[in-house]
């Protein structure tokens, strides 16, 4: 059940701190993604045609990593927790978890992909109970998160079986099926998009859930540790 009173609060709302992306990025890899890697990394737009990685393709993981005390000086920790936080400030794409499904809209009036996102809701929503949804939009158009655990069963299926699935679900869509890969980088939720430096905002859909499970503050900050 979506809380319409919360998705108007939410529709407002992008990462202002580093460290609520991070909180939001370790919820995602320690809730949604197992023992598999979710990884990020930062782009930036250099013309119309050619954009430059602003940091280089990590796992969340291995940010997480920065934290541990492996017997390290104080001045060392304190250069690894630096870098760590410039790289998570950079970071404005992410790789699919394993149960998530994603529509891409980009070639489409928004009008209809708005229509086709809801039809989509509607029809996974009568065969399987949906985790969380998102519709998002980011200043050019719009994207569905769908995120429902036994719908590509991550749990028996392999990372190419679930490929598979979702190219049947994005075909019949008309939807880019790129996003079937796990591989491949999405824009991060609740920030800025870096072709049109616009936050990828929360429009419809219970996925403000996610922050607030998370406990991230969205009033005023929070440390993400």
């Amino acid at each position: 059940m979506v809380n319409n009173t919360a998705v108007e609060q939410y529709k407002s709302f992008y990462f202002k701190r580093w460290t609520q992306k991070w909180a939001y990025l370790q919820f995602l890899q320690n809730t949604f993604a197992y023992s598999q890697d979710i990884f990020v990394q930062g782009l930036e737009k250099i013309d119309e045609d050619n954009t430059r990685a602003t940091t280089p393709r990590i796992k969340v993981l291995d940010l997480w990593q920065m934290d541990a005390d492996l017997g390290y000086n104080s001045y060392i920790l304190k250069k690894r927790a630096i870098k760590k936080q410039r790289i998570v400030e950079a970071v404005n794409q992410r790789t699919l978890l394993p149960d998530e499904l994603v529509f891409d809209f980009d070639n489409q009036p928004l009008k209809l992909a708005e229509l086709k996102a809801f039809k989509i809701i509607e029809t996974i929503k009568k065969k399987k109970k949906i985790f969380f949804y998102g519709l998002f939009y980011n200043g050019h158009s719009y994207h569905l998160h769908i995120y429902y655990r036994n719908l590509l069963n991550s749990r028996y299926y392999s990372r190419s079986e679930r490929e598979d699935i979702r190219k049947k679900y994005l075909a019949s869509a008309g939807s880019d099926l790129q996003l079937a890969s796990e591989r491949h980088l999405i824009a991060l939720e609740f920030t800025p998009h870096y072709k049109y430096n616009k936050p990828k905002r929360l429009v419809f859909g219970n996925w403000y859930i996610i922050l607030e499970t998370a406990n991230i503050n969205t009033r005023g900050g929070n440390d993400g540790q």
